[in-house]
């Protein structure tokens, strides 16, 4: 979340319940990588490696399907 306050794109990587599976979120991971390296890049930082902190798990009070629109 700290690159979040050098750029804001790199949030679209941390929302939770976004991605079902772990090869999906580096397929993704894969597409907007180059740009969001680039726009560091342009503000003076360099990407060493993308890293992991795990999945998010909610635990409800009562029942929950998941979100609704």
């Amino acid at each position: 979340m700290g690159l979040s306050e050098i750029d804001r794109g790199v949030q679209a990587l941390c929302i939770p319940m976004l991605y079902r599976s772990d090869a999906e979120l580096d397929y993704v991971r894969s597409k907007l990588a180059p740009k969001l390296e680039a726009r560091m890049e342009a503000r003076g930082f360099v990407v060493l490696t993308w890293g992991e902190a795990g999945w998010v798990h909610f635990s409800p009070r009562r029942p929950w399907r998941g979100p609704t629109i």
